[in-house]
């Protein structure tokens, strides 16, 4: 209506015309005036009057500092043919440089990461790196973003004791999220099912398996499959078909509508187990994300004893966990439910997960009447945690009645525990000598090579340690040692090496102290066995204190004192402050010392434990005297 009259509109061919025209005039103006680069990226997304422009601006660059750089995906480009020929009219140009640009290697990517974040180059994040991203530099630097806020948001929470970075789970960024999920959406449907089935798989498929998993024809399967790889998604390096990247799997899993999901994990599940796949952890996590509850639970109960047989305690705690929630949905039998629990319950104890345990007795304890094995077995797993919370008077009545249980039921075997619990309770409450006599009693019923006469014969050690009767300690110790090496016991070699570093101490081996005692930590940390964890940093903070290392005992202690508490060892608690403020009074830190032995001293009063309240007594004597008070320092003597 604001045209003047006579004035007509100009078709669409003349408008393009002008544009065209004007995108020319302008850019050569620009380079004219000064040298000038145009970039696009992702031209496979652009319109098809914009490539007819680029192509007629490419078309008339002779003598003009003009220089265009474009970026494409070329499968993608060539799915759409006039612009791809747009392209292609760019090559016969003759005045152009082609670019391929491949994934990062390894080694260039450990180069990137050493440029972004220097202390994580020559760690095993860089493979993991590599082979979570596939070497795209925009996800590399984007995942590096995602573990640095991670890290700072965990930086935020209280410590646990035991931190580490997740290699397994890096995370995926919102920008990684939404480029992927981008280009899953636009493949066609053949090759975005087959890719679906694919992230479900996780380690990959055959042909014919992955036929049979999307329910599609070889053929047809065969065409998705090319599809992908032409366009970098799929990888043949395993000699199996499997998605380029753990990112890419990712997304494309979770960008998969959830109802889809468990038909495909039904179809792997049962595809795997007929092909005789014997990794029962892979069958249990697709028959549990396939809605098959009986099955998973009956695999995931085998993966947590395959974990458990390699030490793998995390990993055993983790399939025991889901098998009891599997199995929690169908009719299971008492008996092989109550075993389960059982065998989580005694994961967690190596873990210390002490409320974990108290939670899966409590269980099993209300499902227990009429069975009196499993009630002696029950009381005796009660009184083993009481102990190591520190309770031990009633660790100690729970142990008694455990004995008189399975001595009726004349399990032999049960005794021996029994027997061995108490001895070692016996030793926590710093009774030596009584320790040793229960002690010759499990020995007695144990059955020769079990990891239960292990067991007795390191509490054997221990307490003769306390004796100062080296040399019977040492003998115990070998023996108990040459067992966990034959059963391959991670965990007792693990306690073997923190009692050795303690009697090479005692035997004027000051140098073979500290190896002993880091490797008993470093086997420790493998394993997630926490204890060990708590009690080798106690011993090696110790070590460093006696040996007029205390800078250097300042980290171990501290470490000792955050798990224990973690933990809610008392008496580990207990023992740990105590070490920490004989530690600060060496240091010159009279405060701090005499603030944490008090701690200490309340702590060793409530277990009743003389030597521990003497040990800090003799610390607030040292920290009077040195002040100059020697009435309190009397004092405190004269209580210790």
């Amino acid at each position: 209506p604001d045209l003047e009259p006579g004035v007509a509109l100009r078709d669409g061919g003349e408008e393009r015309d002008r544009i065209r025209e004007a995108f020319h005039r302008t850019f050569v103006a620009l380079a004219e005036l000064t040298p000038t680069m145009l970039v696009l990226d992702d031209l496979h997304r652009v319109d098809e009057d914009t490539l007819w422009a680029l192509d007629a601006l490419a078309a008339d660059l002779s003598g003009t500092p003009l220089l265009i750089c474009i970026a494409y995906r070329r499968l993608e480009l060539e799915a759409r043919p006039d612009q791809w020929q747009a392209v292609r009219s760019l090559d016969r140009s003759g005045r152009h440089t082609r670019i391929v640009l491949d994934p990062l290697t390894q080694p260039e990517t450990r180069e990137l990461v050493r440029r972004l974040m220097p202390e994580g180059s020559t760690g095993p994040i860089v493979g993991r790196l590599h082979d979570a991203t596939g070497g795209n530099p925009l996800f590399i630097l984007e995942t590096l973003r995602a573990i640095h806020e991670r890290q700072v948001s965990e930086a935020l929470k209280p410590p646990t004791g035991i931190q580490h970075l997740d290699l397994e789970a890096l995370p995926v960024s919102g920008t990684v999220f939404e480029i992927i999920s981008a280009r899953i959406d636009g493949l066609p449907g053949e090759p975005r099912q087959a890719a679906r089935a694919l992230s479900a798989s996780g380690a990959g498929m055959d042909i014919d398996a992955l036929a049979e998993v999307c329910g599609m024809p070889r053929t047809q399967v065969l065409d998705a499959v090319d599809y992908l790889i032409q366009a970098g998604m799929v990888s043949t390096s395993t000699g199996r078909y499997a998605l380029s990247h753990d990112q890419l799997a990712s997304v494309a899993y979770e960008s998969m509508p959830a109802a889809e999901r468990p038909e495909l994990h039904r179809r792997l599940a049962w595809r795997l187990e007929a092909d005789g796949v014997g990794d029962t952890a892979i069958l249990g996590h697709h028959f549990r994300r396939g809605e098959v509850p009986d099955q998973a639970a009956r695999f995931l109960e085998q993966a947590g004893q395959e974990a458990r047989r390699l030490n793998a305690f995390a990993a055993a705690r983790d399939r025991y966990a889901e098998a009891l929630i599997e199995a929690g949905k169908v009719p299971w039998a008492a008996a092989d439910l109550a075993g389960l629990q059982l065998a989580l319950e005694q994961i967690l104890e190596v873990m210390g997960d002490r409320d974990g345990q108290a939670r899966l007795l409590d269980e099993l304890e209300s499902n227990a009447a009429g069975n009196p094995a499993l009630v002696a077995e029950i009381t005796q797993r009660r009184a083993r945690l009481l102990a190591a919370t520190a309770h031990f008077e009633e660790a100690e009545r729970l142990a008694l009645q455990a004995l008189d249980l399975h001595a009726r039921l004349a399990d032999t075997n049960g005794q021996a525990g029994d027997l061995q619990a108490l001895g070692t309770m016996a030793f926590w409450a710093a009774r030596n000598l009584e320790s040793i006599e229960w002690l010759d009693q499990a020995l007695e019923l144990a059955p020769p090579g079990s990891v239960l006469e292990a067991n007795v014969h390191h509490s054997f050690c221990d307490a003769l340690h306390h004796l100062h009767r080296f040399t019977e300690a040492q003998a115990h110790l070998d023996a108990a040692t040459a067992i966990y090496e034959r059963l391959q016991d991670r965990r007792g070699l693990a306690g073997a090496l923190s009692s050795q570093g303690a009697l090479y101490g005692q035997s004027g081996r000051k140098a073979l102290v500290e190896p002993a005692l880091l490797r008993a930590s470093q086997l420790s940390e493998e394993i997630g066995y926490r204890y060990g964890v708590a009690i080798n940093a106690l011993n090696l903070g110790h070590h460093y204190t006696i040996t007029g290392q205390g800078a250097k005992a300042l980290g171990p202690c501290r470490k000792s004192r955050t798990v224990f508490g973690a933990m809610s060892n008392r008496r580990g608690l207990a023992m740990a402050t105590a070490n920490l403020a004989s530690l600060h009074h060496a240091l010159g830190n009279d405060e701090a010392a005499e603030r944490l032995a008090l701690e200490a001293l309340e702590m060793y009063t409530e277990l009743g434990h003389d030597l521990g309240q003497a040990v800090c007594h003799g610390t607030l004597a040292e920290v009077a005297r040195r002040a100059g008070n020697r009435e309190a320092a009397q004092a405190a003597l004269d209580a210790g």
